[in-house]
């Protein structure tokens, strides 16, 4: 107080002034603003939130704080107690993009005892909790032998890092291709192929998921798996058996085929029998055993057949086709009258024509079996012929038949004293057996060489003669050597029998030689059966 400006009473005037002690003044109310370390938050991840004061504050707690989608622990404060911080856990499960964390500024007090005003709020964060999800779905849940089929995996959401390295094959029976995504990266195929020969009805294809993230980095967690397909690539197989395996005149036998599971569509027209006929198949209950009734062929003798099924007429009841054929194991069919006359043959060569350097192989079919055939019994004419042996059965000899060389002869046979071989009741044939005929040539084409004049001087030429012992083809020039001719030929021409070619000698000028010759490579000729001849033909001495 300015005390000159009062008076007491007797109207003196106060002088300097009077000055109370101090008092304070604080009504600043605290404020605060609030952070948080992570603003986009995942799953297993927490964050640090930090309530930064404008002046120390008592009395704050998590019931002054609201956050969404997440928890926060009690906050802590520092030393001068302007900064309090807190953990902030994201709830599970959750997708929010805009969250704020509020602190209601009148629950704290100053140091003055000033409460806040109003509430302090954080900027957004985002809470993605949600982890990804798959289902597995096969577009063809029945495979079978050469299918393949589209799996699908459709993700929760999108995701990223899906390959083969995150899927299980170990219950699938199958091979998967590496998956390939959809725009939206939601939906990954990839092509599925099954085990071949396999056959299981539960399998199952899984995705380790722990290997996939969403946009936000969460990886998923435990696996997903298909529903149960089936994979039947097995084909059906069959043997074949029969009751009776030497049928005679008047038997039939049970056919027997059992496959290895049931099947469909076996019919006679996929059957093959030799020696007889056979009865439409029947089936069992389970369709895995057919039976069919076989009647061999009167008057016939065969000692080697078997039945055939062509399998790609059957099918399973996955629809696999067989393949291949299934066969037998050998039955014989003797359905003659009985045999009192003996052994009878037929004798054939697989080839009619023989020429120089072949052999051919002689087949003595007996209509029974036969003992004791041996070279003994046999006649052939231009040649010579091994021992004979014979196949199981002994119904079928073979031997190999080699022509004599240097040998032109047309009409051959080859015989059989059928008086030398015996059936299994010990009859022995009667007469002989031939064979039709069949020619040999092994005579292989020579020449003689002569010029019509042996002599040559300048101006002179000469007709050169080749003479063949038959008639030859191919004849020309590159068969003719004349590096001791001393001279050029024409091409030779051949007559009408083709047995002497001739050409025109031309010598070399200005040439003094007294000995010259012309040969030929007889390697170069054929006759008409074939045979080539062997080393050269050489004229006689001629002078130039």
């Amino acid at each position: 107080v300015n005390l000159s400006g009062v008076r007491d009473d007797a109207g003196n005037t106060g002088v300097g002034t009077a000055t109370s002690t101090n008092y304070s003044v604080d009504t600043v109310r605290p404020t605060a603003t609030i952070t948080l370390a992570d603003n986009a938050l995942t799953a297993g991840e927490t964050t640090t939130v930090s309530f930064r004061f404008s002046e120390p504050v008592n009395d704050f707690d998590t019931s002054d704080i609201v956050c969404t989608s997440g928890t926060l622990s009690p906050p802590t404060a520092n030393a001068e107690r302007t900064v309090w911080t807190a953990t902030f856990t994201p709830t599970a499960n959750a997708s929010t993009p805009t969250n704020t964390i509020r602190v209601n500024l009148s629950g704290v007090r100053d140091d003055a005892g000033n409460t806040g005003v109003g509430t302090a709020t954080s900027t957004n964060y985002s809470v993605d909790t949600v982890r990804p999800t798959a289902t597995i779905t096969l577009a063809d849940n029945a495979l079978t032998v050469g299918e393949t089929t589209t799996v699908s995996f459709r993700f929760s959401e999108p995701v990223k890092d899906f390959d083969t390295s995150d899927i299980v094959l170990t219950d699938a029976n199958g091979t998967l291709t590496t998956p390939t995504a959809n725009a939206e990266r939601t939906v990954w195929t990839a092509t599925f192929t099954p085990t071949a020969n396999a056959s299981t009805p539960t399998n199952t294809i899984r995705a380790n998921l722990s290997g996939v993230r969403d946009d936000a980095g969460n990886a998923g967690v435990g696996t997903a798996t298909s529903t149960h397909y089936s994979v039947d690539t097995q084909r059906p197989t069959a043997t074949i058996t029969l009751a009776d395996s030497r049928l005679t005149a008047g038997e039939t036998t049970t056919v027997t085929i059992t496959f290895s599971e049931p099947v469909t569509g076996l019919d006679p027209s996929d059957i093959v029998c030799p020696g007889g006929t056979l009865s439409p198949p029947t089936a069992n209950t389970e369709r895995t055993v057919w039976t069919a009734t076989f009647t061999p062929t009167a008057n016939v003798s065969a000692p080697a057949n078997t039945i055939r099924v062509n399998l790609s007429g059957v099918r399973d009841d996955a629809g696999n086709a067989g393949t291949g054929s299934a066969s037998s194991g050998n039955y014989s069919v003797d359905t003659r009258p009985t045999n009192t006359t003996g052994p009878t043959a037929t004798i054939t060569l697989a080839d009619n024509a023989l020429t120089a350097g072949e052999t051919t192989a002689v087949t003595i079919t007996f209509n029974e079996s036969v003992n004791r055939l041996d070279a003994s019994d046999i006649v052939c004419t231009s040649g010579t012929l091994s021992p004979p042996t014979a196949n199981t059965d002994r119904t079928v000899w073979t031997a190999t038949f080699t022509p004599t060389a240097n040998v032109s002869v047309l009409a051959n046979t080859i015989h059989i004293n059928l008086g030398g071989v015996r059936n299994d009741a010990g009859t022995a044939g009667t007469g002989s057996a031939s064979s039709d005929n069949y020619s040999v040539d092994t005579t292989r084409p020579t020449a003689t060489i002569t010029l019509a004049d042996s002599a040559l001087t300048a101006g002179k030429t000469t007709t050169v003669s080749f003479r063949f012992s038959e008639p030859v083809t191919g004849l020309d020039a590159s068969d003719i050597v004349l590096t001791d001719a001393n001279g050029t030929l024409t091409t030779p021409t051949a007559n009408t029998d083709r047995t002497l070619w001739t050409a025109t000698f031309t010598p070399t000028a200005n040439v003094s030689v007294l000995a010259n010759t012309i040969h030929i490579n007889l390697g170069g000729v054929r006759n008409d059966a074939g045979n080539a001849g062997t080393d050269t033909a050489s004229s006689n001495n001629y002078s130039v």
